[in-house]
């Protein structure tokens, strides 16, 4: 798929009327993979429909035992969360790998995927081989005159009930003047209360990458992460 999922309306709008015109015309999206399938024709509609694809600019194919179809999240595109070009980092692989997705030569299944933060939103950590999420490593940057329009809002309790007791590490306390505290040496930067307070908290500036290398090799029954 493309970096992001970032397709036309036009473009889908083509994909449905050639397989209206050779196939079911029943398309599935599917969500991990990113992949469309077309499902449903007889075997000598295969090829026109194929070739009528690869004329719109598309390959087609299973990967096999080799490199499977990586994804990115829509990231640096679209969301404020994002810590890097994940677009970019996706492009680059596929197009460094594309030979192992024609003629594999791996032993088993390989799968990259791409999320600017934490969240995950691709499932990176949990569904590919190599994953690869974005981080930061200096301290969360606080508004705090937006913290206490929160707490204005919300309420100490809100505050005291959904932010703070949920840090994983316990690196938040809530101060007398309504001010946020944040031990950032202990924060692990699981986005929790950024996604909760996203006015008032975002990822610092020194932003990267963390690279999680594991995977599922021999059925799942092998190297794990």
């Amino acid at each position: 798929p493309p970096a992001g999922m970032h397709y036309t309306t036009d473009l889908l709008r083509q994909m449905c009327d050639v397989w209206e015109k050779h196939g079911s015309g029943l398309i599935a999206f599917h969500g991990q993979s990113g992949d469309i399938m077309f499902q449903g024709t007889d075997t000598e509609r295969v090829q026109s429909a194929f070739d009528e694809l690869n004329e719109m600019g598309f390959d087609l194919g299973g990967a096999g035992a080799g490199i499977r179809t990586s994804m990115s999240c829509v990231g640096a595109a679209r969301c404020e969360q994002s810590c890097f070009d994940e677009q970019k980092a996706l492009r680059t692989i596929i197009n460094n790998t594309l030979d192992d997705m024609h003629r594999p030569s791996l032993p088993y299944k390989m799968k990259f995927k791409f999320s600017g933060c934490a969240n995950d939103c691709v499932n990176a950590t949990h569904r590919s081989d190599f994953a690869v999420l974005g981080t930061w490593r200096d301290d969360i940057k606080v508004d705090q005159a937006e913290v206490a329009k929160y707490v204005e809002k919300y309420g100490r309790k809100w505050m005291i009930d959904q932010v703070v007791p949920l840090c994983p590490t316990n690196a938040l306390s809530l101060n007398d003047d309504d001010s946020l505290a944040i031990d950032n040496p202990s924060c692990v930067r699981c986005m929790h209360c950024i996604n909760v307070m996203t006015k008032a908290l975002k990822p610092g500036d020194d932003k990267g990458i963390t690279i999680l290398i594991g995977g599922k090799r021999t059925l799942k029954i092998g190297d794990l992460m």
